[in-house]
């Protein structure tokens, strides 16, 4: 499974690395100065964070949702 972030500072999208570091998940960050590279779609999105899962994106995924995209038990 491929796990991209996608944001333009480190401090929007504390709450889902958190998450990911929580559930040892490996996941790439890709910053503002290399999201117009990327993605340029991801980029015009704004300032929300997006998380790619094996190419499909999200929009600021709070917990529960990232519990669900990735198949996480709450247990776990």
């Amino acid at each position: 499974m491929k796990i991209t972030l996608y944001s333009t500072t480190k401090a929007e999208s504390q709450s889902i690395a958190r998450f990911f570091t929580s559930h040892n998940l490996t996941y790439e960050f890709v910053g503002s100065d290399k999201i117009k590279a990327v993605r340029s779609h991801l980029f015009k999105l704004g300032e929300m964070p997006v998380v790619e899962v094996d190419g499909v994106a999200f929009v600021n995924p709070n917990d529960d949702a990232l519990r669900h995209i990735l198949n996480i038990d709450e247990n776990d």
